[in-house]
């Protein structure tokens, strides 16, 4: 048999063939078509592997082991997912056998979810969590915040503000969702926009555009929040604690979160976000089916600080950063504003000091920027501290003094002189102790400071400050000959000690212009041991580790936060631009985030032979222990940008979050189970926008129990850390 195509013969059997191919290539292109219309513009092939749970960790496996109970539990645990049979069957966690599990997970972020105690928490809960080893499937178009209770109007409307970020951060997680828009969430809504319409977050939002599986769209999502205090202000007494539960009923999951105060609802807002994550069989979201969390931080002061004085950081990036502390419940934003290099702040009262001191017009720091990043670190349960570095690290802006009449405000800020004559960096300058017009430009910083951040704690340096600086001033050596006195080292460090009694007087008189008092904080110097008032003060120690001096701090009385410099200067070897052999920081090194981790203040204590200084009962301190405020990370600008910022600070800083929350035992089991979980926290803020630093590469997150060091694998052996 024959057929003629255009005067040609071709066999009747190669046309059927042909006509069959094309019927399958067309099938073919449907079904992708189709694909592509369900779960995006792109095909995804399915994975040969599942994941099971064992040891805290995740662990890879290939779907087609010939292991008959492992096919059985694989199927009976995928049946169950698409169908919702886990609705009518929640299986909680057992924590008499918390390591006994054969669950089999479809992918690695659903055994992350509810892998081990704590899941994919970060930082842990302090107190009781028990979470279930079921998920449920839903659509963030199904989440309802059905009761944002509170008597107290403002933190009615902070509530209402902090849900769509809840709800703006769920579509983040999806992985087609735009590196390009997820920026700091401002404007949510558009100004023109009708009430029914949506935020612009969900505009673009591949949820809004992709259908998600029949199972999802019918699973609603409810938030219940209650707040019983009027709480606007975060201040050390606050209380951050929560309580939540998580139910699912039918078609129905209810979170309930009960708080005293704002900043307590917002924490548990961050821990639910953390028991969800993007479900990729169903182009959805998967929340775990049942839990119940009680919550409170081990210190009330954890922290970040940032230098802007070395290099400037544009609004929209520290914004960015604050969103990231938010991620990890980190609660203090320390602002080194301004330095001898720059001073980016303007000044209401004194426009000469950004006038001459900012780096250019467009680097600068208005009222309305401060009010906005301070109004944005409030809403993220974040206090602000804005730090004036006096008398050393004060030289841009000061140099008018003399033009202006005021005489010389500013010494050793010139440039023909080497800066290794008179200070520990260039470029030097060091405010003139002796010069009555120094303290009135100070008293008018202080008040604008006062009037844009509205502070609790107001830091007033106090470090690296230079003898040989004040030495080599006419000013400051004609001043101690008319008083009969020479510039020697006591009588030096007089005068440091009534430079810092006039700034204290004057931000004192500052802060009478709000309703609460401001207290000062300063750098742990011998200045410090020396002069400075336990009852006055907080002090931030910043040597190392091994300093004896840190119990003299202890023994006296003073109140302190942590910020050794040996493992919580998260810059890391600074300086190497000034000497490669003799760089100020030159003992340092860049610590990893396990370091970070492993630093515990109270068991530095404790080595001290201060045996009292971590408490049996969570809410009975000893004396030792009600000093120690909590910590802080210094990310100073020698070495780092706006470029650079968040991998110098993430996922480093994560770990001294949970270290200030939890407080947890330094043990390598401690640090084991940890890393099981850093690994999900990296990627879930990679996921929102941080451009978190990796610290291994992808296969140890896809193989947990492959990728170990020397030390650790000698551990295990030594059975100091559980191995599979």
């Amino acid at each position: 048999l024959t057929s003629s195509t255009g005067g040609r013969s071709t066999p009747a059997g190669v046309t059927v063939s042909l006509l069959s191919m094309m019927r399958v290539l067309v099938f073919v292109l449907c079904l992708v078509a189709a694909a592509s219309a369900t779960f995006g513009n792109y095909f995804r092939m399915p994975s040969p592997y599942h994941y099971s749970c064992d040891n805290q960790k995740c662990l890879r496996q290939d779907r087609n082991q010939k292991d008959e109970q492992m096919h059985q539990s694989t199927s009976f645990r995928t049946a169950r997912h698409i169908t919702g049979e886990e609705h009518a069957h929640p299986h909680e966690h057992n924590h008499e056998h918390p390591h006994e599990q054969t669950e089999k997970y479809n992918s690695l972020a659903e055994c992350q979810l509810t892998c081990g105690e704590y899941g994919a928490l970060w930082p842990r809960p302090s107190h009781k969590v028990e979470l279930s080893k079921r998920t449920v499937s839903f659509t963030p178009m199904n989440l309802r915040f059905t009761k944002l209770s509170s008597s107290n109007n403002e933190v009615q409307q902070m509530l209402d503000e902090a849900s769509h970020y809840f709800r703006r951060n769920l579509h983040f997680m999806h992985p087609d969702y735009s590196d390009v828009n997820k920026g700091p969430f401002k404007n949510y809504e558009d100004d023109d926009m009708s009430t029914n319409d949506k935020p612009k977050y969900e505009k673009k939002s591949p949820f809004n555009k992709q259908e998600s599986s029949p199972l999802a769209e019918r699973q609603n999502f409810d938030v219940e929040i209650t707040v019983t205090q009027p709480d606007t202000q975060l201040s050390l007494n606050t209380d951050e604690s929560y309580d939540m539960t998580v139910q699912t009923m039918g078609d129905t999951v209810t979170a309930t979160i009960l708080a005293s105060t704002y900043y307590g609802a917002r924490h548990a807002m961050e821990s639910l976000s953390q028991l969800i994550a993007y479900d990729d069989i169903n182009n959805a979201l998967m929340v775990v089916s049942t839990a119940k969390i009680s919550d409170k931080p081990a210190f009330s002061y954890r922290g970040i600080m940032l230098d802007t004085g070395r290099n400037f950081y544009p609004k929209e990036e520290i914004l960015s950063l604050l969103d990231t502390m938010s991620t990890n419940k980190l609660n203090t934003f320390h602002w080194h504003i301004s330095d001898s290099a720059s001073f980016p702040m303007y000044s209401q009262r004194q426009p000469q000091m950004t006038y001459y001191g900012a780096y250019s017009p467009n680097k600068v720091y208005y009222p309305e920027d401060i009010r906005e990043i301070v109004n944005y670190a409030n809403l993220r349960g974040i206090r602000v501290i804005p730090e004036l570095d006096a008398p050393a690290h004060a030289g841009a802006g000061w140099n008018f003094g003399e033009q202006s009449g005021k005489g010389k405000l500013v010494l050793c800020n010139d440039e023909d002189t080497p800066w290794f004559d008179n200070c520990f960096e260039p470029p030097c300058g060091q405010l003139n102790p002796v010069n009555p017009e120094v303290y009135n430009v100070l008293g008018d910083l202080y008040k604008d400071i006062i009037e844009a951040f509205n502070p609790e704690f107001v830091h007033m340096g106090g470090d690296d400050t230079s003898f040989k600086c004040w030495k080599n001033s006419p000013e400051v050596v004609n001043f101690l000959k008319q008083q009969q006195k020479e510039a020697n080292t006591q009588e030096l460090f007089n005068l440091w000690n009534t430079f810092q009694s006039n700034a204290y007087s004057k931000l004192f008189e500052a802060s009478g212009q709000q309703s609460r008092l401001v207290t000062p904080m300063i750098y742990s110097s011998s200045f410090v041991r020396n002069f400075i008032d336990p009852k006055q003060y907080i002090v931030q120690l910043t040597s190392n580790v091994n300093d004896t001096n840190i119990s003299t701090y202890i023994t006296n009385g003073y109140k302190v936060v942590f910020s050794n410099a040996d493992t919580w200067n998260f810059e890391g070897p600074a300086q190497s631009w000034v000497s490669k052999t003799t760089s100020f920081r030159k003992n340092e090194k860049r610590p990893s985030w396990e370091h970070v981790y492993e630093n515990s203040p109270l068991d530095m204590l404790i080595g001290m032979n201060y045996q009292n200084a971590r408490s049996d009962h969570f809410n009975q301190r000893s004396n030792a222990e009600q000093q120690v405020l909590g910590g802080e990370a210094m990310v100073w600008s020698y070495e780092t940008d706006p470029s650079s910022l968040q991998t110098t600070a993430w996922p480093r800083g994560a770990a001294l979050a949970e270290r200030l929350w939890t407080d947890p035992a330094s043990t390598p089991f401690q640090a084991e189970e940890a890393k099981s979980r850093m690994f999900a926290h990296r990627q879930r803020m990679v996921d929102r926008g941080t451009r978190a630093e990796t610290f291994q590469p992808e296969y140890c997150h896809q193989n947990q129990d492959s990728c170990y060091s020397q030390d650790e694998f000698t551990s295990r052996q030594q059975n100091l850390i559980p191995a599979n």
